[in-house]
C-alpha cells in the first residue's frame, strides 16, 4: 500500500514536471505583467494593498501546499487539474507583484 502510493506519487510528480513549458510561459507573462501594472500604479499614486499582497501570498502558498498533499492523495485528479493550477499560481503571482510596496 505505501509503495503504491508512493508510485502514484511519482507519477504525479512526472505529470506535473511535463506541465512545466506551459507553466513557465505562464508565469512569465504573469511576471511581466504584475510588473507593468505596478509601474502604473507606482506612477498614479495608486495604493499597493499590503492585504492584498499578503492575501495571495497566503493562498499561493497555501495552492501549493495543497498541491503537495494531494500527490499522495488516493483520489483521482481531473485532467484540467495542472493547467488551472499553473493559472492560478500565475495570477497569484501577478497579484503579488503587482501589489508590492512602491519603494522597495
Amino acid at each position: 500500500m505505501i509503495w503504491g502510493a508512493f508510485a502514484q506519487a511519482l507519477r504525479r510528480i512526472a505529470l506535473l514536471l511535463a506541465w512545466w513549458p506551459f507553466m513557465a510561459i505562464v508565469l512569465v507573462a504573469a511576471i511581466g505583467d504584475g510588473w507593468l501594472r505596478r509601474r502604473i500604479r507606482q506612477y498614479g499614486f495608486v495604493y499597493a494593498s499590503p492585504l492584498a499582497h499578503h492575501t495571495a501570498l497566503r493562498i499561493l502558498l497555501a495552492l501549493w501546499l495543497i498541491v503537495g498533499l494531494l500527490l499522495f492523495a488516493p483520489i483521482a485528479m481531473p485532467v484540467l487539474a495542472v493547467p488551472v493550477l499553473g493559472v492560478a499560481s500565475a495570477l497569484c503571482v501577478a497579484f503579488v507583484v503587482t501589489h508590492t510596496q512602491k519603494q522597495l
